[in-house]
């Protein structure tokens, strides 16, 4: 399971660095934490352990046993800046106003990239302690 789950952070990091160049923004920051929650599951697979179903107690989980490596608020941290993106990256969105907001209007380039290097630098880092 272990290198299933490299496999897919890998391939998914790709996928984000492909939107990112294309200027497909909302795309960019969805497959960067997807690949962040694939390097998760590959890592609590290495320890031995379970990874569990659902976002949140994956994500909660990962952060938690990075302390394994001495990377939980490296792991936290990032995990706070995707999760907050995640579901703005995927939905519309209605407003109390009545006006939509839709996945490319949320986060610039900037971000976006910004969001990839830093998911990068998670899945770098498992590559290297597992």
């Amino acid at each position: 399971m272990k290198d299933a789950y490299l496999e897919i952070a890998d391939r998914s990091l790709d996928v984000a660095k492909l939107c990112s160049e294309a200027g497909i923004n909302e795309s960019c920051v969805f497959h960067a934490y997807h690949a962040f929650e694939s390097v998760g599951g590959a890592f609590i697979e290495h320890i031995g352990q379970h990874y569990p179903e659902g976002h949140k107690a994956r994500v909660n989980m990962f952060t938690s046993e990075a302390r394994r490596i001495n990377s939980e608020r490296c792991v936290g941290a990032v995990a706070m800046a995707l999760t907050a993106y995640r579901n703005q990256m995927l939905y519309p969105k209605k407003n109390a106003d009545g006006t939509i907001t839709v996945p490319k209007n949320v986060i610039s380039k900037h971000d976006a990239f910004r969001l990839r290097a830093r998911a990068a630098h998670i899945v770098r880092l498992i590559h290297k302690n597992t």
